[in-house]
């Protein structure tokens, strides 16, 4: 979920709130012996700040965030994503965006958003 609002036409600010469901955490967490117990164990909540620049239908986005819930991961509490944005219509975006922690990758992500307002 995001909010963001354009202070001009080419720059957006907002912030989001994150739900991250990662099916690799299962083994991270195990083999720092620190086995997850259930489903909520491997979902990290985090909320970011972002910063996006605007050209026409394309936009380059900008993310620093820090996780809520995050229990086990070794990688620490704060983590980025850049990436890209593409308005496919007035109110359907699609995006692909890296997620990294201080510059080392964990994944690359690719999703569709919709403007509910």
């Amino acid at each position: 979920m995001e909010y963001s609002r354009p202070f001009n036409q080419l720059n957006r600010c907002g912030v989001s709130l994150d739900f991250m469901y990662d099916e690799s955490m299962w083994f991270l967490m195990e083999s720092f012996q620190n086995p997850a117990s259930n489903e909520w164990d491997i979902l990290r909540v985090g909320t970011t700040v972002n910063y996006e620049i605007i050209i026409e239908r394309l936009s380059a986005g900008f993310y620093f965030g820090a996780y809520l819930h995050n229990v086990g991961d070794v990688r620490g509490y704060v983590y980025q994503r850049l990436g890209l944005r593409y308005r496919l219509m007035e109110r359907l975006w699609a995006h692909m965006m890296l997620k990294t922690h201080w510059g080392k990758a964990d994944y690359l992500e690719c999703g569709l958003a919709f403007k509910i307002i």
